[in-house]
C-alpha cells in the first residue's frame, strides 16, 4: 500500500488507496463531530420533546 501512496500524482492531488478518504472522514468527525443538516436536526429536537430529553444547544 505505500509503494502505491508513494506514486507521484497529478499536480496538487494525492494518491489514495482502497479507504484511505473513509479513515480520514472518520478520523476528522471523531475529533469535530457529526454534521447534521437543519432537517435532521429539527427531526431530532421534535424526538427529544415527545421523549421528554433535553437537548443540548449547540
Amino acid at each position: 500500500m505505500n509503494q502505491l501512496r508513494a506514486q507521484p500524482a497529478v499536480a496538487g492531488k494525492q494518491v489514495y488507496v482502497h479507504g484511505d478518504k473513509e479513515a480520514a472522514a472518520y478520523a476528522d468527525r471523531k475529533a469535530n463531530g457529526l454534521v447534521i443538516d437543519d432537517k435532521t436536526y429539527a427531526e431530532l429536537v421534535k424526538i427529544s420533546q415527545r421523549l421528554h430529553v433535553d437537548v443540548p444547544a449547540f
